[in-house]
């Protein structure tokens, strides 16, 4: 009954990408898999984000001629948690250089620090090096933490103490949704 938990809480077609989409009349492609990190592998078969973001799936790219086609109007990644305490910084610089030869030089990359603030200074430490005015950091701060930084423990706001539940999850991405625009907008 574990997984079945796990779909019953966290629909994707309710999770918080989806509704920031919808508010930053977007299209959306989620390019994820769980229990990855920016270096932590999910398993032998699925590597890292810097490792696997140019991939649909082994041996077949997403990219055309080195660059994402369509170019996207946004990049938002919203990781770290599956990598503990690592030093996630070097992978995380290499990432956002890789993307943005990939998408050009103007449209915003926006890396969020994890709701339950897991890697929040290593991610801190590798965007500050980065210069970079397209890019940029969303921090919705230990307030949104609640609840969503212990793994196996539930509470009003996650089935799992790590994801959140649906019923809340409109919150989350009104949030993000907001920071998004403070920061692009100038």
């Amino acid at each position: 009954g574990h997984y079945a938990d796990w779909v019953m809480y966290s629909d994707a077609l309710l999770a918080w990408p989806r509704a920031v989409a919808a508010a930053l009349d977007a299209e959306y492609g989620t390019c994820a898999f769980g229990g990855t990190g920016w270096i932590k592998a999910a398993n032998p078969f699925v590597p890292p984000l810097p490792e696997s973001w140019q991939f649909y799936f082994d041996g077949h790219s997403r990219l055309t001629g080195e660059k994402l086609f369509p170019n996207p109007d946004y990049v938002i990644v919203n990781m770290g948690t599956n990598d503990g305490d690592r030093p996630t910084s070097t992978a995380i610089e290499s990432w956002v250089r890789q993307v943005r030869h990939a998408i050009g030089q103007t449209v915003p990359i926006i890396v969020i620090v994890p709701f339950g603030q897991m890697n929040r200074n290593m991610i801190t430490a590798a965007l500050s090096k980065l210069h970079d005015r397209h890019l940029h950091k969303v921090d919705l701060g230990p307030q949104w933490a609640y609840g969503l930084s212990h793994y196996g423990h539930s509470s009003s706001a996650s089935f799992d103490g790590l994801h959140p539940r649906a019923d809340v999850t409109a919150e989350y991405a009104s949030a993000v949704t907001a920071a998004i625009l403070r920061a692009t907008v100038h």
